[in-house]
């Protein structure tokens, strides 16, 4: 299969920060007495994470007891409140925000990649997503015993699984762009590779790193 499309990460990518870690900040601040009642979950689900940071069951079960017992349409009234606060603070990195726009302005399609659930995604990036040459893929909610947990926790491997879920296909691409090693089931699939240091420039990653 041609490499004619292009991988993005997302966090420390795109922008400095994490947008999911920074979204359960938000709930944390905003959930206090939830914390306090739900406390004997909270060791455990704080435990687990720090374990297991990657699967998914650890964030979920963090997610979970920050949004149980709150109804879906206050959920996404925080969501927007969320990408508000969140897009007035980011700080965009132009180097490789801007390589992203001279792909799309050459038509060559781009696939965002991101552990950040793409609800979210959408609502701070909802000026960018809306081309049609980029695609984007990220975890996902689902409501679960009266809170949200992750249907889907886009990181590591299952980037690879849900970039072919959604092309059909097992792609290949001719450029990858992403700050963190864990990205290398991805990068592996990447003619050339770039890593976006933490100033936001873009420089190549070693030819053995992945």
């Amino acid at each position: 299969m041609k490499a004619d499309s292009v991988f993005f990460d997302l966090d420390d990518t795109l922008h400095e920060g994490d947008l999911f870690r920074s979204y359960l900040l938000f709930l944390a601040k905003k959930s206090v007495l939830r914390l306090v009642l739900l406390l004997p979950l909270v060791v455990p689900a704080l435990v687990g994470y720090l374990i297991c940071p990657d699967r998914r069951w650890s964030v979920s079960f963090i997610l979970w007891i920050l949004t149980v017992l709150t109804r879906e349409r206050s959920l996404l009234d925080l969501d927007a409140e969320f990408s508000c606060e969140f897009s007035r603070g980011m700080r965009r990195y132009s180097e490789p925000y801007g390589e992203l726009c001279r792909y799309i302005e050459c038509g060559t399609h781009v696939y965002v990649v991101s552990g950040s659930p793409e609800s979210l995604v959408r609502r701070v990036y909802g000026d960018l997503l809306v081309r049609p040459e980029i695609t984007l893929i990220g975890s996902r909610f689902s409501r679960f015993i009266g809170g949200r947990v992750l249907q889907v926790r886009c990181v590591l491997n299952e980037k690879v699984r849900q970039i072919q879920l959604r092309s059909g296909y097992e792609l290949k691409f001719k450029a990858g762009y992403s700050d963190s090693e864990k990205d290398g089931p991805v990068l592996g699939l990447c003619a050339e590779k770039y890593r976006v240091n933490s100033d936001g420039m873009i420089e190549r990653w070693p030819s053995d790193s992945f």
